[in-house]
């Protein structure tokens, strides 16, 4: 479940059957004069990032089915949790990846263009 923050530090569910979801921010970063798409130092996860460089964002989120898939349960088949996605793993816990082993996972992926930044 996809949750937020709230001021008095509980937290809120925003999305049922959402594991995971990551941003990263695109802009010269690297300070050479050129955002470049495929320059690793031209992708941060820093929300504190230099906002002013920011040129796009990437978001990634990683949703599962709500029940247990009855046709892989009943082949034994075990699916593990999507376990990287930009900067952590997806998984609340890394080290048990099967914890839903029976639940179909979508891997979406976006990338926003900012445009006017200059303004």
């Amino acid at each position: 479940m996809l949750q937020r923050s709230l001021n008095d530090g509980s937290w809120t569910p925003v999305a049922e059957n959402i594991e995971d979801m990551q941003i990263a921010y695109f802009g010269d970063f690297s300070s050479d004069g050129t955002a470049n798409f495929s320059d690793p130092n031209d992708w941060t996860n820093n929300p504190n990032a230099n906002w002013s460089k920011v040129r796009g964002i990437r978001i990634h989120v990683v949703a599962r089915t709500r029940r247990e898939d009855p046709d892989l349960k009943a082949k034994g088949i075990q699916l593990p949790s999507i376990q990287a996605v930009e900067d952590g793993p997806s998984h609340p816990d890394s080290n048990n990846p099967y914890e839903t082993p029976y639940q179909r996972r979508r891997l979406f992926t976006s990338f926003i263009r900012i445009r006017n930044a200059g303004l």
